[in-house]
Protein backbone atom coordinates (compact mmCIF):
# COMPACT_ATOMS: atom_id res chain seq x y z
CA UNK A 1 0.00 0.00 0.00
CA UNK A 2 1.62 3.57 -1.38
CA UNK A 3 1.12 6.43 1.40
CA UNK A 4 -0.10 9.58 0.18
CA UNK A 5 2.00 12.49 1.76
CA UNK A 6 0.06 15.25 2.20
CA UNK A 7 1.28 17.27 5.00
CA UNK A 8 0.08 20.84 5.65
CA UNK A 9 -0.74 21.87 2.01
CA UNK A 10 -3.07 19.13 1.62
CA UNK A 11 -1.75 17.56 -1.29
CA UNK A 12 -0.94 20.49 -3.35
CA UNK A 13 1.86 22.51 -4.68
CA UNK A 14 2.35 25.82 -2.07
CA UNK A 15 1.38 28.21 -4.89
CA UNK A 16 -1.15 26.39 -5.86
CA UNK A 17 -3.05 25.89 -2.40
CA UNK A 18 -6.86 27.67 -2.61
CA UNK A 19 -6.19 29.56 0.19
CA UNK A 20 -3.92 31.37 -2.22
CA UNK A 21 -6.36 32.15 -5.05
CA UNK A 22 -8.37 33.08 -1.90
CA UNK A 23 -6.04 35.57 -0.95
CA UNK A 24 -5.69 36.97 -4.27
CA UNK A 25 -8.94 37.67 -4.31
CA UNK A 26 -9.30 39.13 -1.24
CA UNK A 27 -6.09 41.65 -2.41
CA UNK A 28 -8.17 42.55 -5.70
CA UNK A 29 -11.35 43.19 -3.58
CA UNK A 30 -9.37 46.17 -1.75
CA UNK A 31 -7.62 47.55 -4.75
CA UNK A 32 -11.48 47.01 -6.62
CA UNK A 33 -12.77 49.31 -3.63
CA UNK A 34 -10.48 52.08 -4.00
CA UNK A 35 -10.89 51.98 -7.79
CA UNK A 36 -14.74 52.09 -6.97
CA UNK A 37 -14.07 55.53 -5.23
CA UNK A 38 -12.61 57.30 -8.86
CA UNK A 39 -15.24 55.69 -11.33
CA UNK A 40 -18.00 58.09 -10.81
CA UNK A 41 -15.57 60.96 -11.48
CA UNK A 42 -13.80 59.12 -14.26
CA UNK A 43 -17.50 58.00 -16.31
CA UNK A 44 -18.55 61.84 -15.83
CA UNK A 45 -15.91 63.12 -16.90
CA UNK A 46 -13.53 61.59 -19.45
CA UNK A 47 -14.28 61.68 -22.76
CA UNK A 48 -15.52 59.60 -25.36
CA UNK A 49 -14.48 55.78 -24.56
CA UNK A 50 -11.32 57.34 -22.07
CA UNK A 51 -12.66 55.78 -19.07
CA UNK A 52 -9.37 54.01 -17.77
CA UNK A 53 -10.28 53.57 -14.16
CA UNK A 54 -13.62 51.84 -15.36
CA UNK A 55 -11.57 49.63 -17.26
CA UNK A 56 -9.16 48.82 -14.15
CA UNK A 57 -12.23 48.54 -12.04
CA UNK A 58 -13.91 45.99 -14.90
CA UNK A 59 -10.52 44.00 -14.82
CA UNK A 60 -10.06 43.92 -10.76
CA UNK A 61 -13.78 42.76 -10.65
CA UNK A 62 -13.07 39.65 -13.53
CA UNK A 63 -9.79 38.45 -11.37
CA UNK A 64 -12.00 38.44 -8.40
CA UNK A 65 -14.67 36.50 -9.84
CA UNK A 66 -12.40 33.81 -11.18
CA UNK A 67 -9.69 32.80 -8.62
CA UNK A 68 -12.44 33.33 -6.12
CA UNK A 69 -14.86 30.76 -7.61
CA UNK A 70 -11.15 28.66 -8.22
CA UNK A 71 -10.17 28.86 -4.75
CA UNK A 72 -13.74 28.35 -3.21
CA UNK A 73 -14.12 25.23 -6.44
CA UNK A 74 -10.65 23.70 -5.06
CA UNK A 75 -11.10 24.08 -1.67
CA UNK A 76 -14.66 22.19 -1.35
CA UNK A 77 -12.76 18.99 -2.13
CA UNK A 78 -12.73 18.98 -6.09
CA UNK A 79 -10.05 16.49 -7.72
CA UNK A 80 -6.93 18.59 -8.67
CA UNK A 81 -6.11 19.19 -12.16
CA UNK A 82 -2.17 18.07 -13.36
Amino acid sequence: MIESKKGRTGGFPPALHPHTFLVIAGQFAVIATILLLWIGQDLTYSPGWAHPMAYYFAIAVAIIVVFGITGIVLRKGTPRLD
